[in-house]
């Protein structure tokens, strides 16, 4: 598979600490609205995470100092929509991408298989009678070494959810699957799934369960519901909520409101059970007469030494909870296996941030993925907002945020009859040729979203350039029409 390469300038920071941990932050951008899937950490610190924009694939690999290393990008050539948003490692050198690849009305749960640098192994697709939500996969190696993975799509309409679970082998093989609720029964919706013992799966599930707390769902082996059940603490839901355990305790994560507030005041909400759902211990975390909210993917991930990693968002606009022109910041709770908070820390303020993904790195710090909007330059466009702390929290730098940064997009490439181009700067001229230096199209490049029609065009290998006003090149590349 040929990678594709971007420009970047990027200045990287490592801090020097006595546990020789690193931190560091940099700031994706894009000429779409982007959002971070899942994190993975390779047993070099390595960190790979996918970034999803609603057109094309893309993976990224960092070092453990934050510098880039390398990214892929994998369009589907069928004038559909691809991406990934959950990385699972199954080994040392190799890991799991999920995701969805659609054509038109086909709709595709898409697994592919990679290796550390970023070469694709193998990848298969299965049909899937709806659309899947992303980023919300969730994938797990079971007792018996196979895959295990739960998410919902759509069923009849936006509004109405079916949940389903697959087994695979590693190596691909479709060993069950089933899928949970009748067609419209309304929202079910899943936020993780853990392998509890050798017989039992616990998926935390939002829909057709009591009002009044949040609740999971446990299936055996084959997939069958062997319980529904309500936690024993009144968290307003599970939505955005994460589990994670040890052998004497689990911990679930969600929201808390106060009823007397209504939506002026949640707070991120954390509880311990035992293993028969017995409540041990609670705290919620926030600021008075804020709207505080969990990360919205993987927001709990214990460290090295069992403390536990706790973020979210502080300052949700409610009203307009991903493109608001409030100020926001992510906000990270390190906690003890009592739930006794060692340090709680906040990041941003400048604009609004939300929180999507964590993970305790083997250092003992914390990688956080998430994503930046500043409504003064941004039109419902976020980019993606990578920050690393220590152990303590701490992130120190002395440059601006360095910047991934891309003006024009071409896509699908390759493609057939059409393709896109996307790009920050207008006043353009476009010019395709063909391999034989002819010129095939010229047009003006006048606003950010333009359409190409290449029916006309014969199936081969093209090549285009972009002149700006001043009659500069300022970009070329290659196209294919299969």
């Amino acid at each position: 598979m040929k990678k594709i390469s971007i420009s970047i300038l990027l200045i990287f920071i490592l801090v020097g600490v006595s546990y020789s941990q690193s931190s560091y932050e940099f700031i994706i951008e894009g000429i779409q609205d982007q959002l971070p899937g899942s994190l993975l950490e390779d047993n070099s610190g390595n960190v790979y995470f996918p970034v999803m924009n609603n057109q094309y694939a893309e993976i990224y690999k960092i070092d453990y100092e934050g510098c880039f290393i390398d990214s892929i990008k994998i369009f589907n050539p069928n004038n559909g929509k691809c991406e990934f948003s959950t990385l699972l490692k199954i080994s040392d050198s190799t890991f799991l991408a999920f995701g969805k690849y659609n054509r038109e009305f086909a709709y595709n749960l898409w697994i592919a298989s990679f290796d550390l640098n970023l070469n694709k192994i193998f990848d298969f697709k299965m049909p899937i009678d709806g659309d899947i939500h992303m980023p919300y996969i969730y994938a797990i190696v079971n007792n018996s070494e196979n895959i295990v993975l739960a998410s919902y799509c759509t069923d009849t309409g936006p509004l109405d959810t079916e949940i389903f679970v697959i087994e695979i082998t590693r190596e691909g093989e479709i060993i069950r699957e089933k899928f949970f609720g009748p067609s419209g029964s309304g929202l079910e919706l899943v936020f993780e799934l853990v392998q509890l013992n050798p017989l039992e799966y616990r998926i935390i599930k939002l829909g057709n369960i009591e009002k009044g707390s949040g609740g999971y769902i446990d299936l055996d082996t084959n997939f069958n519901i062997i319980s529904e059940n309500q936690l024993p603490y009144n968290m307003a839901s599970l939505s955005y909520g994460s589990i994670k355990f040890t052998e004497s305790k689990i911990f679930y994560s969600g929201k808390k409101d106060f009823p007397s507030t209504v939506t002026t005041d949640w707070d991120l909400a954390l509880i311990s059970t035992d293993y028969n759902n017995i409540l041990i211990d609670s705290a919620h975390f926030g600021r008075t007469d804020t709207v505080d909210f969990p990360g919205l993917h993987n927001n709990l991930d214990f460290t090295t030494d069992n403390l536990i990693y706790y973020g979210g968002l502080s300052n949700l606009n409610m009203g307009n909870p991903f493109y608001s022109s409030i100020p926001s910041w992510i906000m990270l709770n390190k906690l003890d296996t009592n739930l006794n908070i060692v340090w709680q820390k906040y990041y941003g303020g400048d604009a609004y941030y939300n929180l999507w993904s964590l993970l305790a790195t083997q250092d003992g710090g914390c990688v956080m993925a998430g994503t930046k909007y500043d409504h003064q330059t941004q039109n419902e466009e976020r980019d993606v907002y990578i920050l690393k702390v220590n152990e303590d929290g701490l992130i120190a730098w002395v440059h601006d945020i360095p910047k991934v940064t891309e003006e024009i997009l071409i896509y699908p490439n390759p493609g057939i009859d059409r393709f896109f181009i996307k790009t920050l700067k207008v006043n353009l001229t476009f010019e395709l040729f063909d391999s034989y230096g002819r010129q095939k199209i010229r047009q003006k490049i006048t606003n950010q979203n333009t359409t190409i029609n290449t029916s006309m065009l014969n199936p081969g290998i093209y090549f285009y350039r972009f002149i700006n006003e001043n009659n500069k090149i300022i970009k070329t590349g290659k196209w294919i029409k299969n």
